[in-house]
């Protein structure tokens, strides 16, 4: 026969009772607990253990109190000096209750222990300090066979609960929490272990704040210096709620721990702080078998969790984070990871934040002195979002590791540092079994995100990335990987800017002291845009790589620095199997890709470079190798710029200091442009290769250099089995191309060049071979100058200083045009060859001096 065992020792004999001290109640106060087998002990100075019991202290009720517990088997100890223990109870203190206080506690052979100096440990139950409620709280928490402990000074153990402190509270907050085989300890000073909570601290609510729950399974601890644990749970403090703010929070055999000094482990849970709600802050966090630990001093791991700190919010953030056999870990001093999670700091959202990042069999970790790893995560800092911030992230079976000072590594991301945006940024990135991993001091890896720092955003900026069995790695100091992401930095953006990267098996890794590799991403630096940008880049089983101090590598891509841009830019690249890499100090490689650098674009710049099956590699100082690619720098562009640059199997190599190699590409330097420059190059299985100091190496392309342009350049070149190579100091080889050198052009030049298997070759110091090229150079064009060579199988080559040969060529020098000049040439099995110091040879040509 089972009787019920009530035992205390010391100050506190508190039981299935109601405790009514100096309060005046107009109304109905319940308490009908069951108690079977269970232990109650207070042992020490003004200690207290209760055990399903209601308790008021100086309080007012006008409305409805209710207490049931029920409890079975459960041990309920205070050890210390004022000490409290809680099992299944509802406590009021000081409090002026007008409404309805609901507490239902079912604890089912559970130990609930409070040791050390000035403990409390709760298990599903509620507690009210100084409080005015004129609504319903209202705490349903379930446990069964599950340890609820705190050990140490000013410690607390609350599991399926909810607290409020010194809150004004006129609606609704329920809590419902239900925790099964579940261990919850709090070990160390002032430190706090939740559990399917939600706490409100110093809180004014009109309205409702919705705390569910469930934990099966899983151990909640929180050890050392004012470290607090949270799993399933909502976190409000000194905050005011005009509206409902929402936490669903699901754990099954997971682990949530936080150890050290400061130390912060959330799951499945939302965090605000100093922060005003009039609207709906939403989380909802799934995890299952996922262990989520926070090691070190003022260390935060964040699993499926929105963080919210002095924010204000009129509005709706939404967080959806699902965690599959995930483990999220910070270790080390001030140390952050987030995983499925959204961030705001200092932030005020007028609008919707939404962050939905699902992991599958993922590992998110933090290692080193203030380093970050989000996975499917948005990050605000000291932002003001009027509008819609979206993030969509996707992980599946992939790591996301920063280890350093510092580091930082985002996968499938959204970071809007002091930003306003108003209107909708938007980054979907979607990554399956894909490593993002940065590796050093300050170092950034970005797999499928978007970036913007200082940067107010009024219209749309969406990415979209997508990772298939790829590795995104930065390794080095302050080195940049973004793999199908785009990056904001110090812009302003009123309109669209668009990035969709897709990578299939590619690994993109930059090593090197402030390195950066970019694959199928947009850059804009500086820049305000008041129009549309859109990259669209498909890479598949392509690596992209830089290796240097300040190595940029680029694979299909568009970079903008220092712009304005009243129009479109749009960059289309796709790349099959190709190999995109810098190495050396400020190298750069581009790949179907278009630069802008310090220009004010108002028309249209179109860039479409599809490469199959080719390399492009920039080695050395200052080397840069263009594939497929518009390069405009310092311009001023009022109309449009169009390449199109078609290779397959093809090699674009730049080695050398300050060497340039383009293939199938446009390049504007220092030049206005009224009007339409058109570059379309199609190469075959042909190799660009550009080897020494400042030289260039062109195929199929035009040039223009310091140059005013209103009118038309038309460049339409095909390229078989050719190899375009510059070798030596200040060495230009020129293939179906057009160049044109400090010139100003009113009117049209035309050049259409098809070329077999030739080898275009300039070997010596300011040497120049063209093929079925025009040349124009410090000359005024006001009309037209057409260009039309058909070359086989020749070979154009000059070798010795200042040497030339020109195929089929017109060739202007320091000369003004006004009317028409016409080049027709048909070229068979020729050699068209200058060898020699000035020597010049030119065929089918052109020429004035």
């Amino acid at each position: 026969m089972k009787k019920p065992l009530l035992m205390a020792i010391g100050i506190c004999l508190l039981g299935s009772s109601q405790g009514l001290a100096a309060s005046k109640v107009d109304g109905v106060v319940l308490n009908d607990a069951k108690i079977e087998q269970a232990a109650n002990v207070a042992i020490g100075k003004d200690n207290k253990a209760t055990v399903g019991t209601l308790g008021l202290k100086n309080s007012e009720v006008k409305g409805v109190l209710v207490n049931k517990a029920e409890v079975k088997q459960a041990a309920n100890v205070a050890i210390g000096e004022k000490n409290t223990a809680n099992m299944g109870s509802l406590q009021a203190e000081g409090s002026n209750i007008k409404g309805a206080v609901i507490n239902f506690g079912k604890v089912e052979q559970a130990a609930n222990v409070a040791i050390g100096k000035g403990n409390t440990a709760n298990m599903a139950s509620t507690q009210i300090k100084d409080s005015n409620i004129q609504g319903a709280v209202i705490n349903t928490g379930t446990v069964k066979q599950a340890a609820n402990v705190a050990i140490g000074e000013n410690n607390t153990a609350n599991m399926a609960s909810t607290q409020l402190k010194g809150s004004d509270i006129k609606g609704a907050v329920i809590n419902v929490g239900s925790v099964e085989q579940a261990a919850n300890v709090a070990i160390g000073k002032d430190t706090t272990a939740n559990m399917g909570s939600t706490q409100l601290q110093d809180t004014k609510v009109q309205g409702a704040v919705v705390n569910v729950g469930t934990t099966k399974q899983a151990a909640n601890v929180a050890i050392g210096e004012k470290a607090t644990a949270n799993m399933g749970s909502t976190q409000l403090k000194g905050s005011e709620v005009k509206g409902a703010v929402v936490n669903v929070g699901t754990t099954n055999q997971a682990a949530n721990v936080a150890i050290g000094k400061d130390v912060t482990a959330n799951m499945g849970s939302t965090q605000l702080q100093d922060s005003k709600v009039q609207g709906a802050v939403v989380n909802v966090g799934t995890s299952v078998q996922a262990a989520n630990v926070a090691i070190g001093d003022k260390t935060t791991a964040n699993m499926g969790s929105t963080q919210l700190k002095g924010s204000e919010v009129k509005g709706a953030a939404v967080n959806i984070g699902t965690s599959v056999q995930a483990a999220n870990v910070a270790i080390g001093d001030k140390t952050t990871a987030n995983m499925g999670s959204t961030q705001l700091k200092g932030s005020e959202v007028k609008g919707a934040a939404v962050n939905i990042g699902t992991s599958v069999q993922a590992a998110n970790v933090a290692i080193g002195d203030k380093t970050t790893a989000n996975m499917g995560s948005t990050q605000l800092k000291g932002s003001e979002v009027k509008g819609a911030a979206v993030n969509i992230g996707t992980s599946v079976q992939a790591a996301n590791v920063a280890i350093g000072d510092k580091t930082t590594a985002n996968m499938g991301s959204t970071q809007l540092k002091g930003s306003e945006v108003k209107g909708a940024a938007v980054n979907i990135g979607t990554s399956v079994q894909a490593a993002n991993v940065a590796i050093g001091d300050k170092t950034t890896a970005n797999m499928g995100s978007t970036q913007l720092k200082d940067s107010e955003v009024k219209g749309t900026v969406v990415n979209v990335g997508t990772s298939v069995q790829s590795a995104n790695v930065a390794i080095g100091k302050d080195t940049t990987a973004n793999m199908a992401s785009t990056q904001l930095q110090d812009s302003k953006v009123k309109g669209t800017v668009v990035n969709v990267g897709t990578n299939w098996a590619a690994a993109n890794v930059a090593i090197g002291d402030k390195a950066t590799a970019n694959m199928g991403s947009t850059q804009i630096k500086g820049s305000e845009v008041k129009g549309t940008v859109v990259n669209v880049g498909t890479t598949a089983a392509a690596a992209n790589v830089a290796i240097g101090k300040n190595a940029t590598a680029n694979m299909g891509s568009t970079q903008l620095k220092d712009s304005k841009i009243d129009g479109s830019v749009v960059n289309v690249g796709t790349t099959a199997g190709a190999a995109n890499v810098a190495i050396g100090q400020n190298s750069d490689a581009n790949m179907g890709s278009t630069q802008i650098a310090g220009s004010t674009v108002k028309g249209s710049v179109t860039n479409v470079g599809t490469t199959v099956g080719g390399a492009n590699i920039a080695i050395g100082k200052n080397t840069v190798a263009n594939l497929g690619s518009t390069q405009i720098k310092g311009s001023d562009i009022k109309g449009s710029v169009t390449n199109v640059g078609t290779s397959a199997g093809i090699a674009n190599v730049a080695i050398g200091s300050g060497a340039n190699a383009n293939a199938v590409s446009t390049q504007i330097k220092n030049s206005k442009v009224d009007g339409k420059i058109a570059n379309i190059g199609n190469a075959g299985a042909a190799a660009n290769i550009a080897i020494g100091k400042n030289s260039d190496a062109n195929l199929a392309s035009v040039q223009m250099s310091g140059s005013n342009l209103k009118g038309n350049i038309t460049n339409k070149a095909n390229v078989g089995a050719a190899a375009n190579l510059a070798i030596g100091s200040g060495t230009s080889a020129n293939l179906g191309s057009v160049q044109m050198t400090n010139s100003t052009a009113k009117g049209n030049i035309t050049n259409k060049a098809n070329v077999g298997a030739a080898a275009n070759l300039a070997i010596g110091k300011n040497s120049n071979a063209n093929m079925a090229a025009v040349q124009i150079k410090n000359a005024t064009v006001k009309g037209n100058i057409s260009n039309k060579a058909n070359v086989g199988a020749a070979a154009n080559l000059a070798i010795g200083k200042n040497s030339s040969a020109n195929m089929g060529s017109v060739q202007i020098k320091n000369t003004s045009v006004g009317g028409n000049i016409s080049n027709s040439a048909n070229v068979g099995m020729s050699v068209n060859l200058a060898i020699g110091s000035g020597a010049t040879s030119n065929t089918s040509s052109v020429s004035s001096d």
